[in-house]
């Protein structure tokens, strides 16, 4: 992911390398005002203090449409406020920081999934661009958009600073080690930073000489966006488009994410845990597949597949721990142990909805299922996997794969990219049919 360092340091550098030479004039008069701008760049990572990291500050809509707002106001208002008057002095201020909000969330869209769309939308999406090769002459073929889309609850998980204290101590133990692979890239950014925006700031400024004259624009990128600021309106309408374009058309009406996890199954001297159980969110407009796939050796057994409630699953996994603890302090023989778990599966069973049940062997080693959400009240999916027989002591342990598939309904979101594209197009057309009736009145 990239940190908020990176953010300051990278966009500051580039904030002030394509500013327009009359901009860097008047900021280097205001260099506190520059400096505040570009501390702006960091200010979505600020959620990190409340527990949501990547999630309301990371939302692309209202940075978007504050700066659609203050740039319209300050196209309308230009002729009475001059460069440096208040009202110009705030409305620079506000649309600049909003580029930097803006290009913080578009540098972390492809570092890990994102609010993006909120207050649209509270999912988290996260962008991977896939660029395919030409195997033989190693020639960009083209760029594929890949698009995973994860529920708030799903988004909220995915990062440790969002987890209470009990939830990190039981996954991460006492201590949490972390690596920080680009810090020399962070330390030679901190430099350049430091050198472009800082420094400027404590040196005492120097006059002019007479013959400095105007400065020669050498560089060609600088004169186009020099020209291009002044149709501030029509930018801020192509990145509504682009917004648009990532929120409809190029995710689609439907997206499917698919992933898996393997346990083990275990029943050894050293450990008994003949138990798979996990939970999915469920959520609307959202089908879930689940492919359930087990080793096979010599020992067959029969396995049986619950989808259970909250209540029966804790219950399970609670009792479960008491015996198998019972059974590891030693006070608890194994035939006992067996006994009891067997009783404890029948019970599970009657209060539950059962998928699948049977031997499990060469010819039947996999369970597959679909869950639709839209037939079912609860917001979770509770799913157990028990092994409910097999020759008595007999040890085994065998791997099992879970494959899970969502497929979500974007149809909403689908026609509301539209609608933000059909609006970037408004608000360009309007602009620039404006700047043409003011050509042609000056011509």
């Amino acid at each position: 992911m990239t940190y908020t360092s990176s953010h300051i340091t990278l966009q500051g550098i580039a904030l002030w390398t394509f500013m327009p030479e009359k901009m860097k004039d008047y900021y280097k008069t205001h260099k506190w005002d520059l400096l505040a701008i570009n501390i702006v760049a960091g200010f979505p990572d600020i959620d990190i203090f409340f527990g949501i990291h990547r999630e309301y500050t990371h939302g692309i809509i209202i940075p978007t449409l504050i700066l659609l707002l203050s740039v319209v106001y300050s196209q309308i208002m230009k002729k009475k406020n001059k460069y440096q008057s208040k009202n110009k002095r705030i409305t620079r201020f506000v649309s600049l920081s909003m580029l930097m909000w803006i290009a913080h969330i578009l540098i972390d869209l492809t570092w890990d999934a994102i609010m993006l769309f909120w207050p649209l939308d509270n999912h988290f999406y996260d962008l991977n661009l896939i660029f395919r090769l030409n195997a033989s002459n190693l020639m960009l073929v083209g760029i594929i958009p890949q698009w995973q889309i994860y529920s708030k609850t799903e988004g909220q998980n995915m990062f440790f600073i969002n987890l209470t204290q009990e939830q990190r101590a039981s996954i991460f133990g006492k201590f949490l080690d972390l690596t920080f692979p680009q810090l020399t890239v962070e330390i030679v950014l901190a430099i350049v930073w430091f050198y472009v925006i800082i420094l400027p700031m404590i040196k005492k400024k120097r006059k002019r000489s007479a013959d400095t004259g105007r400065k020669s624009e050498k560089i060609a990128i600088s004169n186009i966006l020099k020209k291009q600021s002044r149709r501030q309106i029509s930018a801020v309408g192509l990145l509504l488009i682009l917004i648009g374009l990532m929120y409809g058309p190029s995710v689609g009406k439907m997206n499917t994410y698919e992933g898996s996890f393997a346990v083990y199954l275990a029943n050894t001297d050293a450990v008994f845990d003949p138990t798979l159980g996990f939970s999915l969110e469920n959520e609307k407009a959202r089908n879930i597949s689940l492919l359930i796939k087990t080793e096979i050796t010599k020992v067959n057994y029969t396995a049986v597949l619950l989808i259970v409630d909250n209540n029966t699953f804790s219950a399970f996994f609670n009792n479960f721990w008491n015996i198998t603890d019972y059974y590891y302090n030693n006070t608890l023989d194994y035939l006992s142990l067996e006994k009891q778990y067997y009783d404890l599966v029948d019970e599970t069973i009657n209060k539950s909805e059962i998928v699948k049940e049977g031997k499990i062997t060469e010819s039947m080693n996999e369970v597959s299922i679909t869950l639709y959400s839209n037939i079912q009240d609860s917001s979770r999916f509770y799913i157990l996997y028990l092994l409910k027989e097999w020759t008595i002591n007999s040890s085994f342990m065998y791997k099992t794969t879970v494959s899970v598939n969502y497929v979500t309904e974007r149809i909403n979101q689908f026609i509301g990219g539209i609608v933000i594209i059909s609006f970037g197009v408004l608000v360009v057309v309007v602009d620039q049919t404006v700047s043409y009736l003011d050509y042609k009145k000056k011509k």
